[in-house]
Formats: structure tokens, C-alpha cells, sequence
């Protein structure tokens, strides 16, 4: 072959193809751009409900833990600082609802328990939490009768069950009712204080200042860091000059 002959075996390229190249390069640029932001973005998005799903668990125990605890207003307080963060959840609702019945403010109740039907709560606890208020507010006359079934159905938290109705039969003077609960309420939470202080005001308003003072007693030593059971113990033991 001569040197002024064309080699056969490397044709020139087109300048069709010499354009695609660029343009099909480009294209999966673009494409590969588009993958990414919508992997970020499925990612932001998970990262969102993880934190979202992280405060409210961790709120809910910190609430839930102050409620044991007989500190609602600090319940309330962990309570709103999540709600700062993040939407509430229907299950931070319903606490919410429960520190408000503790403080006996049955009007931000039924506030809490609308929202929390709002926000997804399992219907059952709304009406279970709303009997509770019921029984605390002395309408017995409704729920009286749901008694048995709210202790068999009550997730481990049968002291918040007697809790309420306690209260609700000492608030209308039905003491043959309330002691018998009481010691039921003692024989399943044996280290719950609060039976004891319950059922030392009923010895108060029946004239019998022993009893009222060894159930005092016994609420201290459970937990001697409770300044009103101090207190209310201090108050027994004054009236008898010691």
C-alpha cells in the first residue's frame, strides 16, 4: 500500500455520531443527577419520621415515668417541650389527658382526649380514659358498672383504675365502697404509697387519727421523698402533740 492511499481499516468518523456522543453523555448526567436528589430526598424523609418517632417514644417514657411518680405538672412539662420538637401523637395525648385528670382539671380532659381521637388514638382508651375521668368526678352512676371490666382491661395500670374511682367514692362520701377497693388496690401494688395516703383521709374524716397516722406511715417509708405525704404525716402527728 502506498503512503498516499487511505487506510480502509479506520474509517473517519461521521459528524453525526461525533454530536451524539456528547449529547447521550449529557443525558445520563442529568439522569444520574436526578436519581441522587430523589435518594436524598427519600433519605431527609426518613430521617424525619425516625426523629419524629424518636422524641415522642422518648417523651412518652418520661412522661408516663413523672405520672408514676405522682408529678403530673412535670408530665405536662415533658409533654409540651416534645410537642416544641415535634407533632404530637395520639398516645402523648392520652398522658396528657391522664396528668390533667390527676390535677383534677377535667376540662383540659376532654381538650386532650378530642385531640388525641384527632390525632389517631385507639378509640378504646379515649372512652377508657374518659370513664376514669367520669369516675373522678363523682359520676359514678355511669361507670360503676364498667368497673370490673376497665381493672381486667387495663394494660398494668389497674392502680390508675382504682385511683379514680377512690377518689370519686371519697368525693361522695361512699366509704363502705371505697375501703374494700382500697385493699384491693394495696394487694395487687403492694409498694404503691398511694392507697395508703387515700385511705388515711378516710380514717381522718371517720375520727380514727391512729390509723390514719400508720397509713401515713407506711406511704413515708415507701417513698420518703414525697414531700406531701411528709407533710400530711407532720399534720397527723401535731394533732396528737408529737
Amino acid at each position: 500500500m502506498s503512503l498516499s492511499e487511505t487506510p480502509q481499516n479506520s474509517p473517519p468518523r461521521s459528524d453525526s455520531t461525533a454530536q451524539r456522543a456528547p449529547a447521550s453523555s449529557k443525558i445520563s448526567f442529568r439522569s444520574r443527577v436526578r436519581r441522587l436528589l430523589v435518594i436524598i430526598v427519600v433519605l431527609c424523609a426518613v430521617l424525619a419520621a425516625t426523629k419524629s418517632w424518636w422524641v415522642n417514644a422518648s417523651i412518652g417514657w418520661l412522661a408516663h415515668r413523672s405520672l408514676a411518680e405522682r408529678e403530673p405538672e412535670q408530665a405536662l412539662v415533658w409533654i409540651h417541650r416534645g410537642a416544641v420538637i415535634t407533632n404530637p401523637n395520639g398516645d402523648l395525648l392520652l398522658l396528657r389527658a391522664r396528668a390533667h385528670r390527676h390535677l383534677g382539671q377535667l376540662n383540659e380532659v376532654k381538650t386532650s382526649l378530642d385531640q388525641a381521637a384527632k390525632y389517631g388514638a385507639p378509640e378504646k382508651k379515649i372512652h377508657r380514659e374518659n370513664d376514669l375521668a367520669m369516675a373522678q368526678a363523682g359520676q359514678l352512676n355511669a361507670v360503676k358498672a364498667k368497673l370490673p371490666k376497665l381493672l381486667i382491661d387495663s394494660d398494668d395500670d389497674s392502680n390508675e383504675v382504682c385511683e379514680a374511682f377512690v377518689i370519686g367514692y371519697m368525693r361522695t362520701l361512699q366509704f363502705g365502697d371505697v375501703l374494700p377497693l382500697i385493699k384491693a388496690w394495696i394487694a395487687d401494688f403492694p409498694k404503691d404509697p398511694e392507697p395508703y395516703v387515700l385511705r388515711s383521709r378516710v380514717w381522718l374524716v371517720e375520727h380514727n387519727i391512729k390509723r390514719a397516722e400508720a397509713d401515713l406511715q407506711r406511704a413515708h417509708e415507701l417513698d420518703p421523698r414525697q414531700l406531701r405525704i411528709a407533710y400530711e404525716l407532720a399534720i397527723v402527728l401535731q394533732q396528737q402533740n408529737r
